[in-house]
């Protein structure tokens, strides 16, 4: 497990069998709609996926963790995939729950494990693809001092209509221009138990619920 000195609170847990969960929050639609996967993930390509981050060197995948006092909570999922050592890249991806969103998640886990990647990784180059109209394209040059590298003209076609893409990267030296770069990644070495914020349990019953489409019922409760 990942934490940083600087956000003793946030702690990056590598993915492992335990990560079925997943497919739960990557078939939400407000997850869902901002991300390349075409159609809905089942149990089965889950599983695949699973064994294949467990053994594939060029995908480190973490869940997102706010650790508490007794207890910690994942709050989302990121990641760097395309790890590549001979040019010293990767691209990033993050998802944080929609019910925890704007409490600063994502600003804290990307600046974590932008720090894994430069610091421990070797990396020189971190990049992701966003869609047009994703608020987290905001956050990424705000927050995160990342370019707009480019914009992929019409590139995806999502919910009947093709939209741009944005292309946004930051260099190892531009990200320790940002942020101090004096302390260093430690484990954690919390062993609580994890347990996953209501929204998924949430997110079970809207899924099971019989009622018909267009009710206004409130599920959340």
């Amino acid at each position: 497990m990942i934490v940083h000195q600087k956000h003793k609170n946030i702690a990056l847990d590598f993915i492992s069998d335990d990560g079925m969960f997943l497919n739960i929050v990557r078939n939400n639609e407000a997850i869902r709609k901002w991300c390349r996967q075409v159609g809905l993930i089942d149990d089965l390509q889950q599983e695949n996926w699973l064994r294949k981050i467990s053994s594939d060197p060029t995908i480190r995948m973490y869940s997102i963790k706010d650790i508490g006092k007794t207890k910690s909570y994942i709050v989302g999922i990121c990641g760097l995939t395309d790890i590549d050592h001979i040019n010293q890249r990767a691209e990033f991806s993050c998802y944080i729950f929609p019910e925890v969103q704007g409490k600063g998640y994502a600003t804290k886990a990307l600046e974590v494990l932008f720090r894994h990647g430069f610091n421990d990784l070797n990396l020189n180059i971190i990049w992701g693809e966003t869609f047009e109209g994703n608020p987290a394209y905001k956050l990424f040059i705000d927050k995160l001092g990342m370019k707009h590298e480019g914009t992929r003209n019409q590139f995806y076609f999502k919910n009947g209509k093709f939209i741009d893409a944005y292309l946004v990267s930051i260099s190892r030296k531009e990200f320790n221009a940002i942020f101090t770069n004096n302390d260093e990644l430690v484990d954690c070495g919390n062993n609580c138990d994890s347990n996953v914020v209501d929204f998924l349990e949430k997110d079970k019953k809207r899924r099971n619920c019989k009622c018909k489409k267009g009710d206004s019922t409130d599920h959340k409760k």
